[in-house]
């Protein structure tokens, strides 16, 4: 996973987005989140979906993780904290 969750001992919810697409190169997952970082720029990306992403999601005290490989596609999950959750023991 490239984050981690941060949310030990609380409750949390995860929303998991998959794809069956290319998947991303190392290089290009260490990057993902960075602003401005893309690999669409030939279709008019610009780089900022991601970063933009985490950036709200972090807001509200959460995170995004994010797996992939080469050829199998993606997993992201937004993992964020349940308002009022109680401590798990």
């Amino acid at each position: 996973m490239a984050d981690s969750d941060g949310h030990k001992g609380f409750s949390t919810v995860d929303i998991i987005v998959k794809d069956n697409g290319p998947g991303m190169a190392p290089d290009v997952l260490a990057n993902a989140f960075d602003p401005f970082f893309t690999t669409k720029s030939h279709s008019g990306g610009i780089g900022l979906g991601l970063s933009l992403s985490l950036s709200i999601v972090e807001r509200h005290g959460g995170t995004i993780l994010v797996e992939s490989t080469q050829g199998k596609g993606a997993t992201f999950t937004v993992r964020l904290p349940v308002p009022g959750g109680a401590h798990e023991p």
